[in-house]
C-alpha cells in the first residue's frame, strides 16, 4: 500500500492532530495561520493541509503537503487551556 493511500485511511486520526480551526505559527516568518481543512491532491492522492493567514488577507488559501507542514516549519499555538486533548 502506498504511503499516501495509507495516510488517507488514517485521515480521521490526522484530523485530531491538525484539527480544523487550529492556529499554527510559521517558525521562520512568525506569521499565524488557521487550518481550514485536510485535503487530498487528486493527482497523486497525497494528503495536504489547507490554511490561511490569521493576520493577513484571509481570502488567500495556501495548500502544503502534510509532510512539509509537519516537518518542523510550523508549531501549534494553543490559545486556551483545554484546547489540546
Amino acid at each position: 500500500m502506498s504511503k499516501d493511500l495509507y495516510s488517507l485511511l488514517k485521515l480521521d486520526q490526522l484530523q485530531e492532530v491538525i484539527p480544523k480551526g487550529s492556529i499554527w505559527r510559521h517558525k521562520v516568518t512568525e506569521n499565524l495561520y488557521m487550518v481550514k481543512d485536510l485535503v487530498v491532491l487528486e493527482s497523486d492522492l497525497q494528503v495536504a493541509v489547507a490554511y490561511s493567514g490569521v493576520t493577513e488577507n484571509t481570502r488567500l488559501t495556501w495548500i502544503r503537503p502534510l509532510a512539509e507542514f509537519m516537518d518542523g516549519r510550523f508549531e501549534r499555538v494553543v490559545l486556551y487551556e483545554g484546547e489540546l486533548k
